[in-house]
């Protein structure tokens, strides 16, 4: 983490006022499980088809997988409903994790989704509901995975990994009212680290 993400935590309101927010989907293991052969369709998480719709409709909402493009293509197209895709400002792959070529095939390597780069990408910037673009005042990652956002921690919602065979999963509808407070707060990560704080704070 970097001095001035942290120093921008530590502001309630480091904007004038409650904005539209981004959410960074992941894929595997937070919206579904994925079976050992890519050609078979998913088991998707309990819940899914209603939380898409709740953020879909509630936020501007993008996908970010660590797999290659290939099969981060069929899983969006298998968990998604076509108009749910039509509304995904992007989809990014692997790709996007500025990998060396000996780590882009490794599946043990730890990657990191590194918030800038949705901060500082020009086309997701016309999107972005102020001149002052994307920033950690307005983003959300959703990840199973804590290295993933481990960059910008305080921006991430940490999901347990989606196991198939538990079908009383409740965790998406569990997330909708964590989202349901994120929506209208001046500065997601302010709000996400004094969140953590209590926590550990009341156990």
């Amino acid at each position: 983490m970097d001095s001035a993400y942290i120093a921008r935590v530590k502001i309630a309101h480091a904007t004038n006022a409650a904005t539209k927010k981004l959410i960074v989907l992941d894929l595997n293991g937070t919206l579904f499980a994925r079976v050992i052969r890519a050609t078979v369709p998913p088991v998707l998480r309990p819940g899914l088809s209603n939380f898409l719709d709740y953020v879909l409709r509630h936020f501007d909402v993008m996908v970010w997988s660590t797999m290659v493009p290939k099969s981060t293509a069929f899983y969006v197209e298998r968990s998604f409903t076509p108009e749910q895709r039509n509304r995904l400002l992007s989809v990014w792959d692997r790709d996007v994790l500025n990998l060396l070529p000996s780590q882009y095939e490794q599946k043990s390597v730890t990657t990191h989704k590194d918030l800038r780069l949705v901060w500082s990408d020009t086309d997701l910037r016309k999107f972005a509901p102020t001149p002052d673009g994307w920033s950690q005042d307005n983003t959300i990652l959703i990840d199973d995975s804590y290295s993933k956002g481990e960059l910008q921690p305080f921006n991430q919602i940490l999901v347990p990994t989606f196991r198939p065979d538990n079908t009383q999963d409740h965790v998406l509808d569990d997330v909708i009212h964590v989202l349901q407070e994120l929506q209208n707060v001046p500065n997601v990560s302010h709000y996400l680290w004094k969140r953590k704080f209590s926590r550990q704070n009341s156990k």
